[in-house]
């Protein structure tokens, strides 16, 4: 195990290097998995509800069957999940991105070794908590069972 003091310097450069792209790359992951979340989970379900909305207002609170009204819940469910999951993927990867800012910190002031700067970042960067995946699971879920439920409700 090297400390980066110990490299010599064409091989610090590279690691400086490295270190640096891994930087850009955890920022830009944050700013990938917001603007994800935001265009795909948030907006079909935001659809959803607007077009259950607009549909009980063009034909009347009457003429809404308690399909409509599941629709619009499922519908509002999933807008709250995929707020959810945009937040909890924000600060996971905020949270990435300061840890990697501390360890590279680390690495240059000779605390941790070369190595133990990667291993640290790989068992941080595989998340085995599953929150995220169930909340977009979810998320998608409410969509697909709103539009299903929605669709009945004009058959029912």
């Amino acid at each position: 195990m090297t400390l980066h003091s110990e490299f010599p310097e064409d091989f610090k450069e590279e690691t400086v290097d490295r270190i640096d792209k891994r930087w850009a790359q955890l920022n830009q992951l944050t700013l990938d998995y917001t603007e994800r979340c935001i265009r795909y989970l948030f907006i079909t379900n935001t659809g959803g509800a607007l077009a259950i909305i607009t549909y009980i207002g063009a034909a009347g609170v009457s003429a809404a069957n308690p399909h409509h009204k599941s629709a619009l819940v499922l519908f509002v469910a999933g807008i709250i999940y995929a707020g959810l999951l945009n937040v909890l993927l924000l600060k996971f990867t905020a949270s990435l991105t300061k840890d990697w800012r501390t360890d590279s910190g680390d690495y240059y002031s000779d605390k941790i070794h070369y190595d133990e700067l990667w291993a640290l970042d790989d068992a941080r960067s595989i998340d085995g908590d599953k929150k995220y995946y169930y909340l977009g699971y979810c998320a998608f879920a409410f969509f697909i069972v709103g539009a299903l439920t929605g669709l009945w409700a004009f058959f029912a």
